[in-house]
Order: structure tokens, then C-alpha cells, then sequence
């Protein structure tokens, strides 16, 4: 059968003025598409960038993009200093200016978050959440939870495996 994802514009133009020279929209899933672990051993070494989710996933992610939308309609940016052309959101894109220690996609919020703060978290119960590439500790990244308090950044092990993934990319 064919995997059908909704996306939504989250904003445009967001990386011109870091590395992009062509104008863009920013696109991302409404929902999470699939669930995976960050990591299958608990450890945030090498940061986002040297995870299973980075390294791994990503790319094959990356390659159902261009099926869906074309090699020639997806951009290549650079995060983490890797070449990429989908990565996970960072705590910045979806909340707003919060502490960073990835400079790379800048501290700006995603601007279909600060119009639709409901986007962050469209449907999501509290075992329905996603990573974002943000890392806690030595054990935990980033991620958006929901519950009863509303739609809020937590941190998830590493390894677990329930986390949705929701990644961004570059549409010309």
C-alpha cells in the first residue's frame, strides 16, 4: 500500500541567511510519521549528529523525500557540519529562543509554531510525543511531550523506542 504523510509549510525563507542562497519553504510532517529510539544504547555522545536517528535514519527518510517531492525541489543545508536534506527539529523551532547548544539552524522560532502553538503537538496524548535534536545529558535528547499539562520539551532515553519521528527539510 502507499504511506500517505500530510505536510505542513512551517515557514519560509528560515535558513536564507545560513548557507541557503535559494528561497525556500520550510516543510514538516503535521504529526510524527514513524516511532524510533535516538540511539539503541543510552549515551548523547557525539551529539545528534553521531546517533543512529542522524547517521541512519535520516538518510532513509532523506531518500522518501526525493521520491516524493523530487531531486530537484529538495535543498541541501548544513547541521552539525554535515551536508543534509531533512534533520530533526531543534527545541528553538518549535518553542521559541530557549538555551542552544547547536548554533547551526539558529535560535528563531518556526513561524507556523509561534502562529499555531496546537501544531506542536496537533492530536498528541501523553504516550504520542517526538525527538528533537537537542541534547540534555549525557543520556537524554530533547523531545515534545504531551499530557495533561498541555504540550511541553522534555527529555527522552536515548534508546527509547516509542519516540515519533517528525523531521523539517528545504522545498524550492
Amino acid at each position: 500500500g502507499t504511506y500517505r504523510v500530510k505536510f505542513v509549510i512551517a515557514d519560509l525563507d528560515f535558513a536564507l541567511s545560513r548557507g541557503v542562497t535559494a528561497h525556500h519553504a520550510v516543510i514538516i510532517p503535521e504529526k510524527p510519521v514513524f516511532k524510533m529510539c535516538m540511539n539503541s544504547y543510552d549515551t548523547t555522545e557525539g551529539g545528534y549528529a553521531a546517533s543512529y536517528m542522524g547517521r541512519t535514519v535520516m538518510p532513509a527518510f532523506a531518500m522518501g523525500l526525493t521520491a516524493a517531492f523530487g531531486p530537484s525541489h529538495l535543498l541541501r543545508f548544513n547541521a552539525d557540519g554535515q551536508s543534509c536534506l531533512c534533520r530533526l527539529m531543534t527545541l528553538s523551532m518549535v518553542f521559541g529562543k530557549t538555551q542552544k547548544l547547536d548554533k547551526s539552524m539558529g535560535e528563531e522560532q518556526l513561524a507556523a509554531f509561534s502562529n499555531n502553538p496546537d501544531l506542536s503537538g496537533i492530536g498528541m496524548s501523553f504516550f504520542d510525543w517526538y525527538w528533537l535534536s537537542d541534547v540534555c545529558d549525557y543520556t537524554h535528547f530533547a523531545c515534545v511531550d504531551g499530557g495533561s499539562n498541555g504540550v511541553r520539551a522534555d527529555a527522552g532515553l536515548a534508546s527509547y523506542a516509542n519516540g515519533g519521528v517528525r523531521p523539517f527539510a528545504l522545498l524550492m
